[in-house]
């Protein structure tokens, strides 16, 4: 009898993803690193055209966590990240959840981002498939610190970017947003359930246009 170490299941990874450009990023970043990936896509928010680049492509939709568990173990996927936004309001509008959401969602005391997700997080890994970071493949496209962009910020909007900072860490700190819209120092919208594009688009229809400051920042 051989007394050899049994080898370690080979990785196989799935991506779940929703809208955005960034689904496309980490299927482009994982295949120039030579790996496959099995993709669920959430069919109220990921894009048709990930079809063309992803040929083990499943659709679900956005309640359909027994489902998602189903084609994950299909794919024996065992290593899984998520990529791409799920608008959080429609968790209270347009979701339909399987049983199997319906009582993890009535389980949390708290339904922000973070509570969902790692609720989310924890039942994956029950089922043998861990959450990585969604940046694992995308480490060489996340910026350093500086300037972007063709020109550096004047000093009134260095003053807005200032001003905005503090504002935007406390609301992240507290799970309602991460972002504001500053100008001349005063704060013109916060972000809350509606996300960051609509946050800016409501600043630009109280402002009437013209010169704003957009702050995000990370969670604490």
């Amino acid at each position: 009898m051989s007394s050899s170490t049994p080898s370690a299941s080979p990785v196989r990874w799935g991506l779940i993803a929703g809208n955005g450009r960034f689904p496309f990023l980490v299927l482009d970043a994982a295949r120039s690193q030579g790996i496959d990936m099995a993709v669920i896509a959430i069919r109220e928010e990921a894009s048709p055209e990930l079809e063309k680049v992803a040929p083990r492509l499943h659709w679900v939709s956005l309640g359909e966590l027994s489902r998602t568990l189903e084609l994950l173990h299909q794919e024996e996927v065992n290593r899984a990240v998520m990529a791409g936004q799920v608008q959080h309001n429609k968790i209270f509008s347009s979701i339909r959840p399987d049983w199997k959401l319906a009582k993890l969602l009535f389980s949390l005391p708290l339904k922000n981002t973070d509570s969902l997700i790692g609720a989310v997080a924890r039942v994956l890994e029950s089922e043998g498939i861990q959450l990585v970071d969604s940046t694992v493949f995308l480490k060489p496209l996340i910026p350093t610190a500086g300037v972007l962009t063709s020109r550096a910020p004047d000093a009134r909007e260095t003053a807005d970017i200032a001003y905005g900072r503090e504002i935007a860490r406390q609301i992240a700190g507290l799970d309602l947003g991460q972002t504001v819209v500053i100008r001349d120092c005063a704060c013109v919208a916060v972000e809350a359930m509606e996300g960051t594009d609509e946050t800016i688009e409501r600043a630009a229809r109280i402002t009437g246009g013209g010169s704003l400051v957009v702050v995000k920042v990370s969670k604490p």
